[in-house]
Protein backbone atom coordinates (compact mmCIF):
# COMPACT_ATOMS: atom_id res chain seq x y z
CA UNK A 1 0.00 0.00 0.00
CA UNK A 2 1.32 3.47 -0.90
CA UNK A 3 0.02 4.23 2.79
CA UNK A 4 -3.15 6.26 2.13
CA UNK A 5 -6.57 5.49 4.38
CA UNK A 6 -9.81 5.28 2.41
CA UNK A 7 -11.28 8.36 1.64
CA UNK A 8 -8.08 10.09 0.50
CA UNK A 9 -7.68 9.91 -3.17
CA UNK A 10 -4.45 10.53 -4.62
CA UNK A 11 -2.48 13.31 -5.81
CA UNK A 12 -1.72 13.94 -9.17
CA UNK A 13 -17.22 -12.58 -34.43
CA UNK A 14 -15.46 -13.60 -37.44
CA UNK A 15 -15.41 -11.20 -39.97
CA UNK A 16 -16.93 -11.84 -43.22
CA UNK A 17 -17.54 -8.80 -44.76
CA UNK A 18 -15.69 -5.63 -45.23
CA UNK A 19 -13.57 -4.64 -42.26
CA UNK A 20 -15.82 -2.63 -39.43
CA UNK A 21 -14.33 1.01 -38.60
CA UNK A 22 -16.14 3.73 -36.07
CA UNK A 23 -14.85 6.62 -35.62
CA UNK A 24 -14.66 9.54 -33.21
CA UNK A 25 -17.64 11.71 -35.31
CA UNK A 26 -19.94 8.51 -34.12
CA UNK A 27 -19.06 10.03 -30.27
CA UNK A 28 -21.96 9.31 -27.60
CA UNK A 29 -21.81 9.04 -23.81
CA UNK A 30 -21.02 5.28 -22.95
CA UNK A 31 -19.87 3.59 -19.26
CA UNK A 32 -16.10 3.79 -18.94
CA UNK A 33 -14.65 0.94 -19.73
CA UNK A 34 -11.67 -1.05 -17.68
CA UNK A 35 -8.80 -2.34 -19.37
CA UNK A 36 -6.41 -4.80 -17.88
CA UNK A 37 -3.01 -4.99 -19.81
CA UNK A 38 0.45 -6.49 -19.15
CA UNK A 39 2.28 -4.14 -17.56
CA UNK A 40 4.46 -3.82 -20.61
CA UNK A 41 1.66 -2.67 -22.57
CA UNK A 42 -0.05 -0.26 -19.76
CA UNK A 43 3.44 1.45 -20.16
CA UNK A 44 3.77 1.53 -23.86
CA UNK A 45 0.39 3.42 -23.91
CA UNK A 46 1.39 5.87 -21.23
CA UNK A 47 4.15 6.65 -22.41
CA UNK A 48 2.77 6.96 -26.33
CA UNK A 49 4.51 4.41 -28.15
CA UNK A 50 1.30 2.46 -28.16
CA UNK A 51 -1.38 3.91 -29.42
CA UNK A 52 -3.57 0.45 -30.67
CA UNK A 53 -4.63 -1.71 -28.49
CA UNK A 54 -5.08 -5.45 -29.89
CA UNK A 55 -8.18 -7.89 -28.47
CA UNK A 56 -9.16 -11.10 -29.92
CA UNK A 57 -12.59 -10.51 -29.23
CA UNK A 58 -14.97 -7.88 -30.96
CA UNK A 59 -15.26 -4.87 -28.71
CA UNK A 60 -18.42 -2.79 -28.58
CA UNK A 61 -17.42 0.37 -27.22
CA UNK A 62 -17.85 3.64 -28.88
CA UNK A 63 -15.57 6.06 -30.13
CA UNK A 64 -15.45 9.12 -27.47
CA UNK A 65 -15.32 6.09 -24.18
CA UNK A 66 -12.69 6.34 -21.55
CA UNK A 67 -10.78 4.11 -21.33
CA UNK A 68 -9.33 3.09 -17.64
CA UNK A 69 -6.22 1.48 -18.05
CA UNK A 70 -5.40 -1.24 -15.25
CA UNK A 71 -1.90 -2.36 -15.39
CA UNK A 72 -2.21 -6.26 -13.90
CA UNK A 73 0.20 -8.07 -12.26
CA UNK A 74 2.98 -7.28 -10.89
CA UNK A 75 1.83 -3.77 -10.92
CA UNK A 76 -1.69 -4.30 -9.82
CA UNK A 77 -2.84 -1.14 -10.15
CA UNK A 78 -5.39 1.68 -12.26
CA UNK A 79 -2.13 3.67 -13.92
CA UNK A 80 -4.39 6.13 -16.37
CA UNK A 81 -6.94 6.64 -18.53
CA UNK A 82 -6.97 7.09 -22.18
CA UNK A 83 -10.23 7.89 -24.71
CA UNK A 84 -11.39 5.63 -27.58
CA UNK A 85 -10.73 7.78 -30.71
CA UNK A 86 -11.90 4.30 -33.68
CA UNK A 87 -12.78 0.63 -33.31
CA UNK A 88 -11.84 -1.35 -36.11
CA UNK A 89 -12.57 -5.05 -36.40
CA UNK A 90 -11.18 -6.81 -39.46
CA UNK A 91 -8.88 -10.04 -40.37
CA UNK A 92 -5.55 -10.66 -38.73
CA UNK A 93 -3.73 -9.72 -41.96
CA UNK A 94 -5.68 -6.50 -42.49
CA UNK A 95 -5.12 -5.65 -38.79
CA UNK A 96 -1.29 -5.87 -39.10
CA UNK A 97 -1.16 -3.96 -42.41
CA UNK A 98 -3.00 -0.80 -41.00
CA UNK A 99 -1.99 -0.73 -37.19
CA UNK A 100 1.47 -2.97 -37.27
CA UNK A 101 3.36 0.77 -36.50
CA UNK A 102 1.07 1.42 -33.44
CA UNK A 103 1.02 -2.07 -31.25
CA UNK A 104 4.02 -2.00 -29.90
CA UNK A 105 4.08 -5.84 -30.80
CA UNK A 106 6.77 -7.87 -32.93
CA UNK A 107 5.25 -9.81 -35.87
CA UNK A 108 5.35 -12.89 -33.92
CA UNK A 109 3.74 -11.74 -31.12
CA UNK A 110 0.99 -10.34 -33.04
CA UNK A 111 0.20 -13.94 -34.90
CA UNK A 112 0.48 -15.87 -31.91
CA UNK A 113 -1.83 -13.37 -29.81
CA UNK A 114 -4.49 -13.89 -32.53
CA UNK A 115 -3.47 -17.61 -33.43
CA UNK A 116 -7.09 -18.97 -34.63
CA UNK A 117 -8.94 -15.78 -34.48
CA UNK A 118 -10.64 -15.40 -38.03
CA UNK A 119 -10.78 -11.44 -36.88
CA UNK A 120 -8.85 -9.32 -34.33
CA UNK A 121 -10.12 -5.39 -32.85
CA UNK A 122 -7.65 -2.53 -32.75
CA UNK A 123 -8.87 0.13 -30.33
CA UNK A 124 -7.10 3.63 -31.27
CA UNK A 125 -6.59 5.52 -28.55
CA UNK A 126 -6.31 9.21 -27.88
CA UNK A 127 -3.03 10.35 -25.80
CA UNK A 128 -3.06 9.31 -22.48
CA UNK A 129 -3.73 10.51 -19.30
CA UNK A 130 -1.27 9.07 -16.13
CA UNK A 131 -1.76 8.87 -12.77
CA UNK A 132 0.53 10.45 -10.89
CA UNK A 133 -0.61 8.17 -8.06
CA UNK A 134 -1.38 5.08 -9.08
CA UNK A 135 -4.70 3.48 -7.43
CA UNK A 136 -4.02 0.17 -5.84
CA UNK A 137 -5.93 -2.51 -6.49
CA UNK A 138 -5.63 -3.58 -2.27
CA UNK A 139 -6.54 0.01 -2.02
CA UNK A 140 -9.22 0.06 -4.55
CA UNK A 141 -10.88 -2.74 -2.84
CA UNK A 142 -11.08 -1.00 0.90
CA UNK A 143 -13.86 0.52 -0.70
CA UNK A 144 -16.23 -2.66 -2.72
CA UNK A 145 -15.48 -5.98 -3.08
CA UNK A 146 -13.24 -4.72 -6.91
CA UNK A 147 -12.21 -7.39 -9.45
CA UNK A 148 -10.08 -6.28 -11.74
CA UNK A 149 -11.08 -7.88 -15.21
CA UNK A 150 -9.45 -10.73 -17.20
CA UNK A 151 -9.90 -8.53 -20.51
CA UNK A 152 -12.12 -5.74 -20.53
CA UNK A 153 -15.40 -4.74 -19.02
CA UNK A 154 -17.67 -1.73 -18.03
CA UNK A 155 -17.46 0.19 -14.93
CA UNK A 156 -20.13 -0.84 -12.69
CA UNK A 157 -22.14 0.80 -10.43
CA UNK A 158 -21.02 -1.28 -7.73
CA UNK A 159 -17.29 -0.25 -8.36
CA UNK A 160 -15.04 1.95 -6.19
CA UNK A 161 -15.95 5.23 -5.71
CA UNK A 162 -12.43 6.23 -6.59
CA UNK A 163 -12.94 5.09 -10.18
CA UNK A 164 -15.66 7.22 -10.40
CA UNK A 165 -14.40 10.15 -9.38
CA UNK A 166 -11.35 9.97 -11.86
CA UNK A 167 -13.47 9.71 -14.51
CA UNK A 168 -15.62 12.38 -13.78
CA UNK A 169 -12.96 14.84 -13.03
CA UNK A 170 -10.70 13.92 -15.82
CA UNK A 171 -13.84 14.75 -18.26
CA UNK A 172 -14.08 18.04 -16.63
CA UNK A 173 -10.98 19.19 -16.81
CA UNK A 174 -9.66 17.46 -20.05
CA UNK A 175 -8.80 20.13 -22.02
CA UNK A 176 -6.06 18.47 -24.42
CA UNK A 177 -3.49 20.04 -21.92
CA UNK A 178 -1.30 19.23 -18.68
CA UNK A 179 -4.31 18.56 -16.17
CA UNK A 180 -4.13 20.27 -12.97
CA UNK A 181 -2.16 18.79 -10.40
CA UNK A 182 -5.60 18.42 -8.33
CA UNK A 183 -6.96 16.24 -10.85
CA UNK A 184 -4.52 13.66 -10.36
CA UNK A 185 -3.68 13.03 -13.96
CA UNK A 186 -1.22 14.51 -16.67
CA UNK A 187 -1.51 14.18 -19.88
CA UNK A 188 0.94 13.01 -22.38
CA UNK A 189 1.90 16.04 -24.66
Amino acid sequence: MSGRTRGQLPLPLPVRSPAVTKQASERTDERPLLMSLRPRFAQAILDGSKTVELRRTRVSAQPGTTIIIYASAPIMSVVGLARLISVHTDTPARLWRRHRKNLALSRAEFDNYLAGAEAGTCLTLEPPQRLHTPYELAWLRDYAAFRPPQSYRYLAEHDPEPLHTLVATSARFATGRRFNCTVGLESKS
